[in-house]
């Protein structure tokens, strides 16, 4: 007599499944978020426990601000747009000696 039972719940995400999880290549994953992560070693291969992937998350997580701090558009005043292209400081102009 056999017994049935649920999905067993992961307990750890190969590199490939935790970049997967935060929405980041692996490139990405393993430049910026393993290096701060310990993982389990069997071998070649290497697990990232979810709870480590949570802390991560959570130790990385911003909170946005708060409409009051915001500019007409929706931007913070003293942060710069995504995207936004850079400007160049305004050159003095020079003026003729009459």
């Amino acid at each position: 007599m056999s017994v049935e039972t649920g999905p067993v719940p992961r307990l750890a995400l190969t590199r490939e499944e935790a970049a997967a999880a935060v929405g980041m290549s692996l490139d990405s994953f393993e430049r910026h978020v393993q290096p701060s992560l310990a993982l389990v070693r069997l071998g070649r291969m290497r697990l990232v426990p979810i709870g480590e992937l949570k802390r991560w998350l959570a130790d990385h997580a911003h909170r946005t601000l708060d409409g009051a701090a915001r500019t007409s558009v929706g931007w913070p005043a003293t942060t710069k747009r995504p995207g936004a292209a850079a400007t160049a400081p305004a050159r003095p102009t020079r003026r003729n000696p009459s």
